[in-house]
């Protein structure tokens, strides 16, 4: 993912509404904010004649393309920046402000994608102060490897998994099946206090062993499951993906896309049941665009293993394999 750092100006505030702007705000002179960066000579759809993106972004603006290529600095060019005027910076003391805007961000990526193809995802509140020459000469500086990051990303979006395991449902199984466990097992029933305790301690340590064991089996075997499929793959742990600012899946879960296995439940018992599942890998996968189907075909004949579901959340800009630029 892009940092916010390489800005020549990077400020950030809140607007706690469209009229009103909050204590923590930074004034802009001549403000650019920008969401991505394009190829604009790779079309998805017939690009606009006006140059609008036909979007809404942050606070109801209207996303536009600057131009600007490598050898001058111009007003027209290979690579374009999705930008929106603006006389601020956009943090916000509340999570749900930053949610909100973090969305509209992602909606102008998005859109931006469907009509030049994937785009360079910039993180949420880049902001550069000295209007559209500001943006073409960071362009102009760091063309090589703007250029060169749309035309590896092209054609590819990102996709996250999520491996869940319930654990239990594993170790019951291996009570009942593995045969050093019941071999304690059997020693115990007939141990005395003190050698029950010492072999109490063998059968856990045989447990934990078997549970290490199989939560690493799993994350290999996912891994080698995508791989096939996979342009790139980012393994990210047990952590959740950063999306310039917040996680994946809070912005998923607040746009209405979280998977199901991730909503809330009335059900005490499916309440239960989930709080025995235990997220043990995460990976951002990037793959091309009509990889989608064969993702999933391949994600579903990996669940069907003990104890085991995945979330499938996709598809996204590739935040994660987006380089620093500059």
């Amino acid at each position: 993912m892009t940092d916010d750092s390489f800005s020549s100006v990077e400020k950030s505030n809140n607007v706690g509404d469209e009229s009103q702007t909050d204590a923590r705000s930074t004034n802009i002179d001549n403000g650019r904010y920008i969401y991505c960066l394009v190829d604009t000579g790779s079309h998805m759809s017939e690009p606009p004649s006006d140059d609008e993106i036909g979007t809404d972004g942050i606070e109801g603006a209207s996303p536009s393309i600057v131009h600007a290529k490598g050898d001058v600095i111009d007003s027209s060019g290979r690579v374009g920046a999705v930008v929106h005027s603006c006389t601020q910076t956009y943090e916000a003391p509340n999570l749900a402000t930053v949610q909100q805007r973090i969305l509209s961000h992602q909606r102008v990526v998005d859109a931006a994608g469907s009509i030049y193809d994937t785009p360079l995802p910039l993180r949420f509140n880049t902001v550069f102060e000295g209007g559209d020459q500001s943006v073409q000469a960071w362009v102009h500086d760091n063309y090589d490897q703007i250029y060169s990051a749309l035309m590896t990303l092209a054609g590819t979006w990102e996709y996250r998994i999520g491996l869940v395991w319930d654990a239990n449902r594993f170790e019951s199984l291996a009570v009942k099946t593995d045969e050093e466990l019941q071999r304690i097992e059997d020693q115990r029933t007939s141990a005395n206090e003190g050698t029950a305790f010492l072999l109490n301690k063998q059968y856990k340590r045989r447990l934990a062993t078997l549970r290490s064991e199989r939560r690493n089996e799993l994350i290999e075997v996912l891994q080698t499951s995508v791989e096939p499929l996979a342009a790139e793959i980012t393994e990210q742990g047990s952590q959740d993906i950063d999306i310039g600012g917040l996680s994946d899946r809070e912005i998923k879960g607040n746009d209405g896309e979280t998977d199901t296995s991730d909503c809330e439940t009335t059900s005490d018992t499916k309440r239960n049941e989930d709080e025995d599942k235990e997220l043990i890998e995460r990976l951002a996968v990037r793959v091309s665009a009509d990889a989608e189907a064969a993702l999933g075909n391949r994600l579903d004949e990996f669940v069907d293993r003990d104890g085991v579901s995945v979330t499938f959340t996709g598809p996204w800009p590739p935040y994660t394999f987006a380089p620093n630029i500059g």
